[in-house]
């Protein structure tokens, strides 16, 4: 079992959307881990959308698309969060870590001192299995990753007709090649570091996650990724995390399908 944080729900807030492959990752984490902490949902395309940052009568289901084009939203969270925009922020006491890669490497000797899900005392396991990091888009830092269009970017990843695309099929014929790649490389006992999931999973799971999904990709071409797919799926937290991705992006493609709608826009234009 994991280790009770005997910190207050208040003292750990996370910053981030369920959109996003590790926001969901920490939370896992942090939820496997019995960790308190707060959420603060942050809109793709930018900015917190919670009461507590809100501002006169400019509620979520007021926002119009001029918000998101002036960078309404976005504006709030670099101003009271992270004045880079990107996500997510893991906030602790009142000092903030910025990148993904960072804040696991803060929570797992913190909170995770069994190491039940990541091996650090090992330094050669531990830099045998570090690479499975860079396999996912969670860095702001030079990686092996997948190639899919900037999420608050584009309507392809929301409007279904869209994925015939010359844009949209060059990215699924990407996903793909790595996805293929993916299935060369795979490793012979169950998980990504071994018999049983680790964070390495699930932060490779959620990104899969994100691209099979938006661009519809079927993983039945790729048996040992597939295979390794539904088993960390049987995790019951998983399943929490990728309700809660569906439900996010099933907001998103009816807000950008009516922002379309109503403004009259050129489906192939930018959101």
């Amino acid at each position: 079992m994991g280790c009770t944080a005997n910190l207050k729900p208040q003292d750990i807030t996370i910053y981030g959307s369920s959109l996003s492959p590790s926001t969901r990752s920490i939370r896992w984490l942090l939820s496997k881990l019995l960790v308190q902490h707060k959420f603060e949902p942050v809109s793709i395309p930018g900015g917190i959308l919670s009461d507590k940052y809100q501002s006169g009568d400019r509620g979520q289901d007021k926002l119009e698309k001029e918000d998101c084009e002036a960078g309404f939203l976005n504006q709030l969270y670099s101003q009271k969060v992270n004045k880079h925009g990107y996500l997510p922020v893991f906030d602790i006491d009142g000092r903030k870590i910025y990148e993904a890669l960072s804040i696991i490497s803060y929570i797992l000797p913190k909170f995770d001192k069994s190491e039940l899900y990541y091996q650090r005392k090992d330094l050669l396991k531990k830099a045998q299995n570090d690479p499975w990091f860079a396999l996912s888009r969670h860095v702001d830092r030079p990686a092996v990753e997948m190639t899919r269009v900037d999420l608050k970017n584009s309507p392809i990843f929301y409007l279904d007709p869209l994925l015939d695309s010359g844009e949209s099929l060059e990215a699924i014929e990407n996903i793909k090649q790595y996805l293929d790649n993916l299935n060369e490389l795979w490793p012979s006992h169950g998980f990504l570091t071994g018999k049983q999931i680790s964070i390495v999973d699930v932060f490779l799971y959620n990104e899969i996650l994100n691209n099979v999904t938006i661009m519809k990709v079927d993983l039945a071409e790729f048996p040992k990724v597939k295979g390794w797919y539904e088993r960390v799926e049987q995790d019951n937290k998983i399943q929490n995390e990728k309700t809660m991705f569906q439900m996010e992006l099933d907001k998103q493609n009816s807000f950008q399908a009516t922002s379309l709608g109503k403004n009259g826009n050129d489906q192939n234009g930018e959101i």
